[in-house]
């Protein structure tokens, strides 16, 4: 149930984010709609085509947002639905509705017990000491200053599908709220930023010829700077067992000159925008100093791929 609570508060902060920087008035904050259940074993063949036409049918009601769906490591057969909704009227609407549509019976027949069910509004959105201009560009390239920045930050080396990478983000969002939970005084500078990894390869090819497991990665989340060792070393107590977590650290990223492109779409379709923001590099006699960085704005498992929204950024000199 840890776990849980942890995960939904990340949606959660997630969303406001998000919401901040689509504009959107802070009165019309969605819900989110969390649902912990184990389905049947003998529904297991056939459950994905079900929630897959399921999901069909929820999309098309008044007030849907999204629909995110997660399995457990630990637990056979334990799902975790995440629905967000524009209001909860939308969302108890939407389950009324659900238990009167003989759609959703097939549905309803795969599951062996509902384990948790609530809905969830995030906090009102708050500015952080970080600049909102970092996280703007354009599908243009432009030079821009960075500032110093504390970052909470795990690094490996691995294909980005793999489930040391993976699961090294679990641990890096576990641990930087612990450290918020420790800090309610200044709980007003811990907004959960976009996740950011900085990308390279330790050999003479070039990166695109680098079998992916042999890629290097470092992924960061931007900290107060008033969060200190002493801080990590007690968000880390409670949560001795969970993945690397002896691997997470502290940093502090220089300020410096940069240079970067909005990229759109998917992550291994980046090449061409990569080369577009190399070419402005030589027209503006610039050296690339550093690794290749990454900003996500968006969330790969709720925005279709060809939308999704990445940063692209070099250090420069």
């Amino acid at each position: 149930m840890k776990q849980l609570i942890t995960l939904i508060l990340i949606l959660m902060e997630t969303q406001t984010l998000s919401a901040q920087g689509k504009n959107l008035d802070k009165t019309s904050q969605t819900v989110l709609e969390v649902v912990l259940y184990k389905i049947k074993t003998e529904s297991v063949e056939n459950f994905e085509n079900i929630k897959t036409s399921v999901r069909k049918l929820i999309s098309e009601y008044p007030g849907f947002v999204s629909w995110k769906s997660l399995s457990s490591v630990k637990e056979d057969r334990l799902v975790l639905d995440l629905v967000e909704w524009k209001s909860l009227d939308y969302a108890t609407n939407a389950a009324t509705k659900v238990e009167n549509d003989v759609r959703f019976i097939p549905f309803m027949n795969t599951t062996e017990e509902i384990r948790f069910m609530d809905h969830f509004v995030s906090p009102e959105a708050v500015i952080s000491e970080i600049d909102e201009s970092y996280y703007v560009a354009h599908e243009t390239p432009t030079i821009l200053e960075t500032p110093k920045m504390n970052i909470l930050s795990i690094e490996g080396q691995s294909s980005p599908e793999s489930e040391l990478f993976l699961k090294s983000i679990q641990t890096l969002y576990e641990v930087f709220h612990h450290i918020k939970s420790q800090n309610t005084e200044e709980e007003d500078q811990f907004v959960l930023r976009p996740l950011e990894a900085f990308w390279w390869v330790e050999s003479e090819l070039p990166f695109e010829e680098v079998p992916r497991e042999e890629w290097f990665w470092k992924l960061l989340l931007p900290i107060p700077d008033s969060v200190s060792e002493k801080n990590m070393v007690n968000a880390k107590s409670p949560l001795s067992d969970s993945f690397r977590i002896d691997q997470l650290k502290i940093e502090t990223l220089p300020a410096g000159e940069a240079v970067q492109i909005m990229h759109v779409g998917s992550y291994e379709a980046e090449a061409p925008t990569i080369e577009k923001l190399m070419d402005f590099v030589k027209d503006n006699d610039l050296s690339i100093e550093g690794s290749h960085h990454e900003i996500y704005l968006d969330d790969p498992n709720v925005t279709l791929v060809d939308q999704l929204k990445t940063i692209l950024r070099y250090s420069v000199e």
